[in-house]
């Protein structure tokens, strides 16, 4: 099972550098919930990773680019094996932060050498179980970016808030519905429900003025 993501490398670069900021002070509680947030933070980091994996490798494939990119492939490695050393040792916060810094990494090498263009990613899920779990990152990682981008002091229109509100609480429901079906064993129902749900999301940023699509 996979779907096929085309993301704009610049407006990526935008998104992953702001997110990557977000949960720092999470999971220094070391109380239960706070781990099992950090530990879905590390997991979604990690899953970015691994889904760009291919187009930074597809750039070592070409001479201009190969020693830049052997050279940030070798860096995402050791970061990734320091992520694992890091969470055997339940040190979440900074399993979290090598995570990030892996994936920044690999969006920006990629954002370096191929520069405006589009990529291409396949991500494959072994089950729909996985795929819903993914789902629901994307939807938990879009809900902390609203949050950021609403509580940042800029000036949002009323007309606009008004929107955000409607559209955020739309998009919740579908979220809910989607964890109801899960919750019911029908996980190919669930990730169409949220995929519905980020659909919605991204209309929630983009009225926002977050440049994703």
């Amino acid at each position: 099972m996979s779907k096929i993501i085309r993301q704009h490398l610049v407006i990526l670069a935008c998104l992953f550098g702001s997110i990557a900021l977000l949960p720092k002070a999470v999971g220094q509680t070391g109380d239960a919930v706070s781990n099992a947030f950090v530990r879905d933070q590390i997991r979604s980091a990690i899953d970015q990773v691994k889904a760009y994996r291919g187009a930074l490798r597809s750039l070592t494939q070409e001479e201009k680019f190969l020693v830049q990119a052997k050279a940030a492939e070798t860096k995402i490695e050791a970061l990734l094996r320091r992520v694992d050393k890091l969470i055997t040792e339940n040190r979440l916060p900074e399993a979290l932060s090598a995570a990030e810094e892996a994936n920044r990494l690999i969006v920006d090498a990629i954002v370096r050498m191929r520069s405006g263009d589009t990529v291409v990613v396949s991500l494959s899920f072994d089950s729909p179980a996985q795929e819903f779990a993914y789902e629901k990152r994307r939807f938990e990682s879009s809900e902390v970016m609203v949050a950021m981008v609403s509580e940042d002091g800029r000036a949002v229109a009323a007309n606009t808030r008004r929107n955000v509100e409607a559209l955020l609480g739309e998009a919740r429901q579908q979220r809910d519905l989607g964890e109801r079906e899960a919750a019911a064993g029908r996980h190919a129902e669930a990730v169409r429900t949220l995929e519905n749900a980020n659909r919605q999301m991204i209309r929630v940023l983009q009225e926002l003025g977050v440049p994703v699509f």
